[in-house]
């Protein structure tokens, strides 16, 4: 999966080759099976699958779909494991903007030692979200290392982690922000201390970006486990 182009578009219907056009009036002449009939057949399959290996049949005397999670000795269970997953980070993790001046007043809001790294990005890029979770987790454990140190402030934090939708759907065009940093190709991470762009590249490794985050952020103030490189 590589990186999403953002002047690629599907071309229409009529200037789509002959072939194609001829397929899909064939598919309009064709006779879909109706849901009900569908999912009658699929439920008699499986209840043949299930005769023949002595399963319980789903509506039987004596059949069950209950699950019971049962994880090994000392591990946390899935719901356990989701309630650590979704557990709020110390501060506002990833904040989004949407606008010049919100992007300019969040850079003025960073201290002068402060790094910011922001992720510009498309709601239906694959490799935006597929990079997106390991983004998320930067921040939390940025945010838990500066808490367990002492050294976050309410007016300064080591890292701010940003965020930015190039792609208007509203307005059916790309924002000013992206024509403003030159966003050609995404998910594009971009750099800044004290007001200055210091790197950018377009990438969905999550390991590149925690180089640059610990080249570009001031020392000792994060560290990231193993998981970036998996």
């Amino acid at each position: 999966m590589q990186s999403c182009l953002l002047n690629s578009a599907a071309a229409p219907v009529h200037a789509r080759p002959a072939f194609q056009q001829r397929t899909l009036q064939q598919l309009g002449n064709c006779k879909l099976v109706q849901p009900r009939q569908r999912n009658v057949a699929a439920h008699g399959i499986l209840d043949s699958f299930r005769k023949e290996r002595g399963l319980p049949i789903p509506g039987q005397q004596g059949s069950t779909t209950q699950t019971i999670d049962k994880p090994q000795p000392g591990q946390p269970s899935k719901q356990q494991q989701a309630a650590v997953d979704e557990e709020e980070c110390p501060v506002e993790c990833v904040t989004e903007v949407f606008t010049p001046e919100e992007f300019q007043q969040a850079l003025q809001a960073a201290g002068p030692s402060t790094l910011v790294v922001v992720d510009f990005f498309k709601t239906a890029c694959g490799a935006c979200k597929f990079i997106y979770p390991g983004f998320v987790k930067m921040c939390r454990e940025s945010a838990s290392q500066q808490q367990q140190q002492q050294q976050q402030q309410e007016d300064s934090q080591p890292i701010v982690f940003l965020k930015h939708n190039v792609y208007d759907d509203d307005e059916g065009e790309v924002t000013a922000l992206c024509k403003q940093y030159n966003v050609r190709s995404v998910p594009k991470f971009v750099f800044f201390k004290a007001g200055r762009q210091l790197e950018s590249f377009s990438t969905r490794d999550k390991a590149k970006v925690a180089e640059a985050i610990l080249k570009h952020a001031e020392p000792g103030t994060i560290e990231f486990g193993d998981w970036v490189a998996e």
